[in-house]
Protein backbone atom coordinates (compact mmCIF):
# COMPACT_ATOMS: atom_id res chain seq x y z
CA UNK A 1 0.00 0.00 0.00
CA UNK A 2 2.78 2.45 0.93
CA UNK A 3 4.45 2.12 -2.48
CA UNK A 4 1.13 2.79 -4.19
CA UNK A 5 0.64 5.95 -2.13
CA UNK A 6 4.15 7.21 -2.77
CA UNK A 7 3.78 6.63 -6.52
CA UNK A 8 0.78 8.98 -6.52
CA UNK A 9 2.77 11.89 -5.05
CA UNK A 10 3.50 14.82 -7.34
CA UNK A 11 7.03 15.30 -8.60
CA UNK A 12 7.56 18.01 -6.00
CA UNK A 13 8.17 15.26 -3.43
CA UNK A 14 10.92 12.65 -3.20
CA UNK A 15 9.21 9.35 -3.95
CA UNK A 16 11.18 7.35 -1.43
CA UNK A 17 9.80 5.55 1.67
CA UNK A 18 12.83 6.83 3.61
CA UNK A 19 12.09 10.49 2.81
CA UNK A 20 10.21 12.65 5.33
CA UNK A 21 6.93 12.43 3.42
CA UNK A 22 7.57 8.71 2.94
CA UNK A 23 7.98 8.22 6.72
CA UNK A 24 4.74 10.08 7.39
CA UNK A 25 2.87 7.96 4.84
CA UNK A 26 4.42 4.81 6.37
CA UNK A 27 3.00 5.69 9.79
CA UNK A 28 -0.42 6.36 8.28
CA UNK A 29 -0.23 3.17 6.23
CA UNK A 30 0.51 1.08 9.35
CA UNK A 31 -2.51 2.55 11.12
CA UNK A 32 -4.73 1.95 8.10
CA UNK A 33 -3.52 -1.67 7.89
CA UNK A 34 -4.31 -2.20 11.59
CA UNK A 35 -7.77 -0.68 11.16
CA UNK A 36 -8.38 -2.79 8.06
CA UNK A 37 -7.41 -5.97 9.95
CA UNK A 38 -9.77 -5.03 12.79
CA UNK A 39 -12.65 -4.44 10.39
CA UNK A 40 -11.96 -7.80 8.71
CA UNK A 41 -11.97 -9.53 12.11
CA UNK A 42 -15.25 -7.91 13.13
CA UNK A 43 -16.80 -8.87 9.80
CA UNK A 44 -15.65 -12.50 10.06
CA UNK A 45 -16.80 -12.78 13.68
CA UNK A 46 -20.32 -11.95 12.60
CA UNK A 47 -20.25 -15.45 11.12
CA UNK A 48 -21.40 -17.89 13.81
CA UNK A 49 -18.77 -20.44 12.77
CA UNK A 50 -15.98 -17.91 13.38
CA UNK A 51 -17.39 -15.77 16.20
CA UNK A 52 -15.55 -15.81 19.52
CA UNK A 53 -15.83 -14.35 23.01
CA UNK A 54 -18.29 -11.54 23.60
CA UNK A 55 -19.27 -11.52 19.91
CA UNK A 56 -20.45 -15.12 20.32
CA UNK A 57 -22.30 -14.07 23.50
CA UNK A 58 -24.22 -11.46 21.51
CA UNK A 59 -25.21 -14.04 18.89
CA UNK A 60 -26.32 -16.41 21.66
CA UNK A 61 -28.42 -13.65 23.22
CA UNK A 62 -30.29 -13.26 19.92
CA UNK A 63 -31.46 -16.87 20.38
CA UNK A 64 -32.04 -16.54 24.15
CA UNK A 65 -29.22 -19.00 24.79
CA UNK A 66 -27.03 -18.16 27.81
CA UNK A 67 -23.38 -19.21 27.79
CA UNK A 68 -23.06 -20.43 31.37
CA UNK A 69 -19.55 -21.86 31.75
CA UNK A 70 -19.30 -23.19 28.22
CA UNK A 71 -16.16 -22.48 26.17
CA UNK A 72 -16.58 -21.06 22.66
CA UNK A 73 -16.55 -24.44 20.89
CA UNK A 74 -19.38 -25.94 22.95
CA UNK A 75 -21.35 -22.69 23.12
CA UNK A 76 -21.23 -22.39 19.33
CA UNK A 77 -22.60 -25.93 18.96
CA UNK A 78 -25.43 -25.23 21.41
CA UNK A 79 -26.45 -22.09 19.50
CA UNK A 80 -26.50 -24.10 16.27
CA UNK A 81 -28.55 -26.80 18.02
CA UNK A 82 -31.11 -24.18 18.98
CA UNK A 83 -31.27 -22.90 15.40
CA UNK A 84 -31.74 -26.33 13.82
CA UNK A 85 -34.04 -27.63 16.54
CA UNK A 86 -37.08 -26.32 14.71
CA UNK A 87 -35.95 -28.04 11.50
CA UNK A 88 -36.30 -31.53 12.97
CA UNK A 89 -39.70 -33.12 12.40
CA UNK A 90 -38.92 -36.21 14.46
CA UNK A 91 -37.99 -38.49 11.54
CA UNK A 92 -34.64 -40.25 11.76
CA UNK A 93 -33.23 -38.45 8.72
CA UNK A 94 -34.16 -35.02 10.08
CA UNK A 95 -32.76 -35.87 13.52
CA UNK A 96 -29.49 -37.03 11.98
CA UNK A 97 -29.30 -33.88 9.85
CA UNK A 98 -29.91 -31.65 12.88
CA UNK A 99 -27.24 -33.41 14.96
CA UNK A 100 -24.75 -33.32 12.08
CA UNK A 101 -25.27 -29.57 11.61
CA UNK A 102 -24.89 -29.01 15.34
CA UNK A 103 -21.58 -30.88 15.53
CA UNK A 104 -20.33 -29.97 12.03
CA UNK A 105 -19.85 -33.61 11.08
CA UNK A 106 -20.90 -35.86 8.21
CA UNK A 107 -24.34 -37.47 8.11
CA UNK A 108 -22.65 -40.87 7.88
CA UNK A 109 -21.05 -40.30 11.31
CA UNK A 110 -24.45 -40.75 12.97
CA UNK A 111 -26.76 -43.76 12.96
CA UNK A 112 -30.08 -43.77 14.84
CA UNK A 113 -32.25 -46.85 15.22
CA UNK A 114 -35.52 -47.67 16.91
CA UNK A 115 -35.33 -49.51 20.22
CA UNK A 116 -37.56 -52.41 21.19
CA UNK A 117 -39.04 -50.24 23.93
CA UNK A 118 -41.89 -47.94 22.86
CA UNK A 119 -41.02 -44.34 21.94
CA UNK A 120 -37.29 -44.97 22.36
CA UNK A 121 -34.25 -44.76 20.13
CA UNK A 122 -30.66 -46.00 20.11
CA UNK A 123 -27.78 -43.92 18.81
CA UNK A 124 -25.98 -46.79 17.12
CA UNK A 125 -23.11 -44.64 15.90
CA UNK A 126 -21.94 -41.40 17.50
CA UNK A 127 -19.56 -38.86 15.89
CA UNK A 128 -16.65 -39.50 18.27
CA UNK A 129 -14.15 -37.38 16.38
CA UNK A 130 -16.47 -34.35 16.38
CA UNK A 131 -17.37 -34.78 20.05
CA UNK A 132 -13.74 -35.00 21.13
CA UNK A 133 -12.81 -32.04 18.92
CA UNK A 134 -15.50 -29.84 20.46
CA UNK A 135 -14.93 -31.16 23.98
CA UNK A 136 -18.42 -32.51 24.62
CA UNK A 137 -18.91 -35.21 27.24
CA UNK A 138 -21.32 -38.09 26.65
CA UNK A 139 -23.86 -36.53 29.04
CA UNK A 140 -23.72 -33.25 27.12
CA UNK A 141 -24.10 -35.09 23.82
CA UNK A 142 -27.22 -36.79 25.19
CA UNK A 143 -28.62 -33.37 26.10
CA UNK A 144 -28.12 -32.18 22.52
CA UNK A 145 -29.76 -35.28 21.04
CA UNK A 146 -32.70 -34.83 23.41
CA UNK A 147 -33.21 -31.36 21.96
CA UNK A 148 -33.79 -32.64 18.43
CA UNK A 149 -35.83 -35.80 19.03
CA UNK A 150 -39.60 -35.70 19.18
CA UNK A 151 -41.30 -34.92 22.45
CA UNK A 152 -41.79 -38.03 24.54
CA UNK A 153 -39.05 -40.00 22.77
CA UNK A 154 -36.28 -41.28 25.05
CA UNK A 155 -32.70 -42.33 24.33
CA UNK A 156 -32.00 -45.77 25.75
CA UNK A 157 -28.34 -46.11 24.76
CA UNK A 158 -25.49 -44.60 22.76
CA UNK A 159 -22.87 -46.81 21.14
CA UNK A 160 -19.40 -45.36 21.67
CA UNK A 161 -17.52 -48.10 19.88
CA UNK A 162 -15.06 -47.12 17.19
CA UNK A 163 -15.10 -48.30 13.59
CA UNK A 164 -11.77 -50.15 13.59
CA UNK A 165 -11.90 -53.82 12.66
CA UNK A 166 -9.53 -56.63 11.74
CA UNK A 167 -9.86 -58.79 8.66
CA UNK A 168 -12.51 -61.49 8.82
CA UNK A 169 -10.07 -64.22 7.77
CA UNK A 170 -6.45 -64.90 6.85
CA UNK A 171 -6.67 -63.52 3.31
CA UNK A 172 -5.76 -59.93 2.46
CA UNK A 173 -8.66 -57.48 2.74
CA UNK A 174 -8.95 -53.78 1.98
CA UNK A 175 -11.25 -51.64 4.09
CA UNK A 176 -11.52 -48.02 5.21
CA UNK A 177 -12.08 -49.35 8.72
CA UNK A 178 -8.79 -51.27 8.90
CA UNK A 179 -5.29 -49.95 9.61
CA UNK A 180 -4.55 -46.42 8.44
CA UNK A 181 -2.34 -45.61 5.48
CA UNK A 182 0.95 -43.73 5.96
CA UNK A 183 -0.77 -40.38 5.40
CA UNK A 184 -3.40 -41.24 8.06
CA UNK A 185 -6.18 -40.34 5.64
CA UNK A 186 -8.02 -43.65 5.97
CA UNK A 187 -8.47 -46.27 8.64
CA UNK A 188 -10.90 -47.13 11.42
CA UNK A 189 -11.03 -45.30 14.74
CA UNK A 190 -11.01 -46.68 18.26
CA UNK A 191 -13.84 -46.04 20.68
CA UNK A 192 -13.64 -43.61 23.56
CA UNK A 193 -14.91 -40.16 24.40
CA UNK A 194 -13.59 -37.09 26.18
CA UNK A 195 -14.62 -37.24 29.85
CA UNK A 196 -13.81 -33.99 31.69
CA UNK A 197 -13.36 -34.04 35.46
CA UNK A 198 -15.63 -31.01 35.80
CA UNK A 199 -18.46 -32.34 33.64
CA UNK A 200 -21.48 -30.06 33.86
CA UNK A 201 -25.02 -29.87 32.56
CA UNK A 202 -25.52 -27.59 29.57
CA UNK A 203 -27.95 -24.67 30.12
CA UNK A 204 -30.41 -25.83 27.45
Amino acid sequence: MIQDWISKLTDRYIKDPKSNIGKVLTIISDEVDTLSDTISTVESWRDLQQAKGTTLDLIGADFSQPRGQMPDEIYRSIIIAKIVQGQSDGTYNKMITAIAKTLSCDLTDIVIQADSAPAAIIVQRAPLTALNSIGLSINQFIQIVEQVVSAGVSITSINLEGTFGFASGTSLETSIDGFADLAQTTGGIFGGLFAPEDDYKLPI
